[in-house]
């Protein structure tokens, strides 16, 4: 299993970023990305002309349908939906197009102090969409910025407000996953030197916002410097929840790992599991390791089943039910590191 790691939801001067592809490519090179998701608003830029290697990095193209509320990351599409058609109809035609759709920051906040209004997700009637941003940087920065106070904090130190997925969100995603799989990501959400009422922004630059969340994709092959088929096997092991997600301020975790194990074949994140005279055949054994030592919690249909300091776990899993594991670090355990996406147990 090779891993590789990248950051997602990216945005250009193709829509409200500061900066055009190459420079933004040149950045995620020099922080040792491997690929870079970029989602411009309502807009798939350039294209897939714009796909492939750039600065040692793997530029994917993709596009958040953005209308005022209900914002959706679509990943793979020839075609990027207009907003104006609405949730119910923008969410299956990113998927009759055979593309990965993810609902953007379903729990945005809004900033007065900003001057940003809420994003958030509000058509749950909507019940086939493909994922969830499970953890925004972006989103969650200007959620905490409500005075100036905060926001001399957060411009100071962006990483002060990385306090781990929004509660509703990774509710919303344990409960979903009761189901069915929803592969989730982590959204940087970067828009570069944007400005709002003359005052130059706030999180400074796109070095600084491609720093904090990172996805770590698994992909069972190497790739071979293929356009197609690196790109390719990015897009499936998103798509599959092949993936789990690390505040990389924190340090990078290319040695973490979450797995099942069941009559000694190997069960990656991400997969469905079903055990009474399906793929397994029995009850599987869940298995964490980590960089480092840490507090790993394994969460079971979003309460913690199982909690210990170590650099290791395992666990016998025999109960229907989404198993996902968390890993906090620092003084207290109190930072959020990584969060793996679940492993189903149907």
């Amino acid at each position: 299993m090779e891993v590789y790691r990248g950051a997602v939801h990216i945005h250009t001067t193709y829509s409200d970023g500061s900066e055009a592809y190459g420079t933004i490519m040149s950045r995620a090179s020099h922080l040792g990305l491997d690929f870079v998701v970029f989602t411009d608003h309502d807009t798939l830029g350039e294209g897939v002309s714009a796909e492939g290697w750039r600065h040692n990095a793997f530029a994917v193209i993709g596009g958040e349908v953005s209308p005022s509320r209900n914002h959706y990351l679509a990943l793979g599409c020839s075609n990027l939906p207009r907003p104006e058609v609405g949730p119910e109809q923008y969410v299956p035609q990113v998927i009759n197009q055979g593309a990965l759709g993810f609902i953007a920051h379903p729990y945005d906040v809004s900033s007065r102090y900003l001057g940003l209004d809420s994003y958030a997700w509000d058509h749950w009637n909507v019940t086939e969409f493909g994922g969830l941003e499970v953890w925004n940087f972006f989103s969650q920065w200007v959620g905490r910025c409500q005075n100036l106070y905060r926001t001399i904090i957060g411009l100071a130190s962006p990483g002060t407000y990385l306090t781990g997925p929004d509660p509703q969100t990774l509710a919303c995603w344990d409960q979903v996953g009761l189901n069915r799989r929803v592969p989730g990501l982590a959204g940087v959400d970067a828009h570069g030197g944007r400005k709002w009422g003359g005052l130059p922004l706030i999180l400074t630059n796109y070095s600084k916002q491609m720093a904090t969340l990172h996805n770590y994709i698994q992909t069972p092959e190497p790739w071979s410097g293929s356009v197609d088929h690196d790109r390719r096997l990015i897009l499936e092991a998103l798509g599959e929840g092949r993936a789990y997600l690390v505040n990389n301020l924190i340090g990078t975790a290319f040695d973490f790992d979450f797995w099942g194990e069941a009559r000694g074949a190997r069960i990656p994140m991400g997969s469905e599991v079903f055990p009474n005279g399906g793929e397994s055949g029995g009850p599987i054994n869940l298995h964490a390791k980590t960089p480092k030592r840490a507090k790993i919690r394994l969460m079971y249909n979003g309460k913690e089943e199982l909690a210990t300091a170590a650099s290791s776990l395992k666990y016998r899993a025999v109960r229907p039910g989404v198993y996902r594991v968390e890993v906090w670090t620092g003084w207290g355990w109190k930072k959020p590191w990584i969060f793996s996406n679940p492993i189903y147990l149907r």
